[in-house]
């Protein structure tokens, strides 16, 4: 899962809110941020693939 925010610099304190609760959801999340398109900040977060990935098919 791949989940961007962009934000303005006084908006930093919700920003950071997202950024915890989405923490708390998925805690291995990795986070990259980049402020080179200003005005605007960007937080880009990635969750790992999980390990077990099995078909979900139901029998009939």
């Amino acid at each position: 899962m791949k989940v961007s925010i962009a934000y303005l610099p006084e908006e930093e304190k919700n920003a950071g809110l997202l950024l915890s609760f989405i923490r708390g959801l998925q805690p291995g999340v990795r986070v990259h941020k980049n402020d080179r398109c200003t005005p605007y900040i960007h937080l880009y977060m990635t969750t790992k693939k999980p390990t077990n990935t099995t078909d979900c098919k139901e029998d009939a």
